[in-house]
């Protein structure tokens, strides 16, 4: 009877497997067989039952688990170093990935170097947010600011007379404009501010011939200064048309390029401006927007170098502008 255990043992070891290498992979995977080849750059090869055999990439590869129960890995490019500067051999593998489509997006595995990771559907590198709008989605309104500025660029064209029997364009030619304004809301459409507008240019017909017959060239500046009333249709909205009314102080200086002097300054009253736009929000703090406005006033001083007097015959000037302006806290 004794006799017979030993028999028994050795025909069941006879008839068990015999004991295989086995490939760890990163993925969460295994491949068992026998292996053949071990190279930090290609990777290992690996003899299957059967005979076939299959090559791993080192990339792909988390440790190999020797059929004499040691524990081996092969250092994969871009991998954190363990033990031996490899993969630490003792780790406890991965888990699987999720099936495509299910599951968190995740980037490369530990020791993939993230350049050369295709990335898969449902688990691949996790996508870049979207840069925030500039309006929450599905919002129509906003609140306005309390506060508004605003600097704009455009043209200023004089009409009517600078003076009885003179006009403006004997006097002044079309200028560059610069216009600002600040403002305070005292009801979301109901806004007063102050406006500051400068005009740039050359001297208008008569004063221009006069300059040139004196050897010199004539440059004109236009500056008023004031405050106005501003109602807006739509504060709220993400656009909205406006109009505005004011009063300015007005002053036009004459003076010759090749001098430091002015040749001829006038300065009066623009009594009632009259102005109207539309108003564009990007997003809660900046806007831009297109403007047009008429002003009438008249000059009731004139300073010819040797100090300001009344004009005695005035006339009345007009001066139409239009531009586009950019908008902080529209």
């Amino acid at each position: 009877m004794l006799a017979i255990v030993p028999l028994a043992l050795a025909a069941a070891l006879a008839a068990a497997p015999p004991a295989l290498d086995t490939v760890m992979l990163l993925d969460g995977g295994r491949v068992r067989g026998t292996v053949i080849v071990e190279d930090p750059r290609t990777g290992v090869t690996i003899q299957i039952p059967g005979g076939e055999t299959r090559t791993i990439p080192a990339k792909d590869i988390f440790r190999i688990e020797y059929r004499d129960g040691t524990v081996g890995g092969i250092k994969a490019p871009g991998a954190t170093a363990g033990p031996a500067g490899g993969i630490d051999p003792f780790a406890a593998p991965p888990p699987p990935p999720p099936p495509p489509g299910q599951g968190a997006a995740r980037g490369p595995p530990v020791g993939y170097p993230p350049e050369e990771y295709p990335g898969e559907e449902g688990y691949g590198p996790a996508e870049e947010p979207a840069f925030p709008a500039p309006f929450p989605p599905g919002a129509a309104t906003y609140p306005p600011d309390l506060m508004m500025f605003s600097a704009g660029i455009g043209m200023a064209v004089p009409t009517g007379s600078a003076l009885a029997g003179a006009s403006m364009s004997s006097y002044v030619s079309p200028q560059f404009l610069m216009e600002f304004e600040a403002g305070v809301r005292i009801a979301p459409p109901l806004m007063v501010g102050l406006v500051l507008d400068l005009g740039l240019g050359t001297a208008g017909s008569t004063v221009a011939s006069q300059c040139a017959a004196a050897g010199t060239t004539c440059s004109v500046a236009t500056l008023r200064f004031g405050p106005q009333l501003r109602w807006s249709f739509t504060p709220s909205a993400r656009a909205t048309p406006w109009i505005a009314a004011g009063t300015m102080i007005e002053g036009t200086s004459i003076s010759d390029d090749n001098s430091s002097l002015n040749a001829m300054t006038l300065s009066g009253w623009e009594m009632l401006r009259l102005s109207a736009g539309y108003d564009f929000r990007q997003s809660q703090d900046l806007g831009w927007g297109l403007f047009l406005s008429a002003g009438v006033g008249s000059y009731t001083q004139q300073d010819l170098g040797t100090g300001p007097y009344s004009i005695p015959a005035r006339g009345t000037h007009v001066w139409i502008q239009g531009g586009v302006r950019m908008i902080l806290f529209p």
